[in-house]
């Protein structure tokens, strides 16, 4: 019972990547200019439920994190000096572009240089950060820290973790 319990607190709390993409590819048909873009993406975050969005900001910190080192991306450069002032804005910037060139970049890097005007890139890739609004639009909707919310998921994940390693331990133990 108290596994259920715990499976139902829990739940999956990624947002289906289907959906994920289908709403940044919406925030992309909206407009050609990234400011707006992001804007309407935050529109669209709003019109979900608070569930929906902690789902939205783990499958967005999942795809983030599995482009890895961001230094992969700027294999261009030799000169540091060129590297952005945050380096991981480039992740966002690939994101943004969509399903089928995040997938593209990630599987090859050199991907990204094929797809656009690297240089103009680079210099205004702090603007691309803006995609992930769903720590404000959690707040506004629920006056709640989506950071403190997310922390308390992984806590629990991990409590949940280790009590079934305790009990798979206490089952080999058991003659």
């Amino acid at each position: 019972m108290e596994e259920q319990n715990n499976n139902h607190v829990l739940g999956n709390t990624e947002m289906d990547e289907k959906e994920f993409w289908t709403l940044l590819e919406r925030s992309r048909r909206y407009s050609s200019e990234i400011n707006k873009q992001n804007n309407h993406l935050e529109s669209l975050i709003s019109d979900l439920s608070p569930k929906e969005i902690v789902g939205f900001n783990r499958t967005m910190e999942r795809l983030f994190d599995e482009l890895g080192d961001s230094s992969v991306y700027y294999n261009e450069f030799d000169d540091e000096d060129k590297y952005p002032e945050e380096p991981d804005h480039i992740k966002y910037l690939i994101i943004s572009l969509g399903e089928k060139h995040y997938y593209a970049v990630k599987q090859t890097p050199d991907y990204l240089f094929y797809l656009l005007d690297y240089d103009c890139g680079i210099d205004n890739l702090h603007i691309y950060a803006g995609i992930d609004r769903t720590h404000s639009v959690f707040y506004k909707k629920t006056n709640q820290s989506l950071r403190d919310i997310t922390l308390a998921i992984d806590r629990l994940e991990e409590l949940e973790q280790d009590h079934k390693e305790k009990q798979e331990q206490d089952q080999e133990l058991e003659p």
